[in-house]
């Protein structure tokens, strides 16, 4: 089957200032990030937000980079999803500095990833014992977590060979990570075992949606 084209549409243009600055409402998973009129040595912060809700993507944009790529996918607990960017210099102020933003869908029926749906989304109030996020399951395509709380969330996946836990109690024979306040983590493609996680203090809790 020959692959779909796939094509970057202009999803919106942002001048940049200290304060956030949002696109149009998306639904892609796919970015491509041009400056126009860029100073020197200054970033840029990027951010998902729904309106009231904002997640902090930890990326930053340097200031004269061409091009930058990146894939965001929509946290679970959005009813909707625009990009938002701003100066991360404190109080600067640059003139005619801008972003185009280009996006693009993900190519689910491209390279041999196959078509994926929304499964379960679950919410999971925090806790200091260990807790079941997901069950193992064979239909799994991916998953993903988002930790809504101030505290640190310690995941264990087991099957998979990683670093060892700094929670000894979720076990040393598994990948263990751990989430900070407000992380969001996306499964390893094809990971269908067992996800435990706890928490270093009871608050918040976690958004969980598995793709099959």
């Amino acid at each position: 089957m020959p692959e779909p084209a796939l094509e970057w549409s202009l999803l919106g243009e942002v001048e940049l200032f200290s304060e956030w600055r949002q696109t149009p409402v998306t639904e892609d998973e796919w970015f491509k990030v041009e400056q126009v009129n860029p100073p020197r040595d200054v970033v840029v912060e990027v951010a998902q937000t729904d309106g009231s809700l904002w997640k902090s993507e930890g990326r930053l944009l340097r200031s004269g980079r061409e091009v930058a790529l990146f894939n965001l996918v929509i946290p679970p607990m959005f009813s909707s999803r625009r990009l938002g960017f701003r100066i991360a210099n404190a109080g600067l102020q640059v003139r005619n500095w801008k972003l185009k933003v280009f996006s693009m869908p993900f190519p689910n029926t491209s390279y041999g990833f196959g078509s994926a749906t929304q499964g379960m989304t679950g919410v999971f109030p925090a806790s200091t014992q260990v807790v079941q996020l997901l069950a193992s399951n064979p239909d799994r395509k991916g998953a993903a977590i988002y930790n809504n709380s101030t505290e640190k969330l310690y995941l264990k996946l087991t099957g998979l060979t990683g670093p060892t836990s700094q929670e000894p109690s979720l076990g040393a024979n598994a990948a263990a990570l751990h989430l900070g306040p407000g992380d969001y983590y996306e499964m390893p493609y094809g990971y269908s075992g067992l996800i435990e996680g706890k928490w270093s203090a009871v608050n918040g809790a976690a958004f969980v949606t598995e793709f099959v």
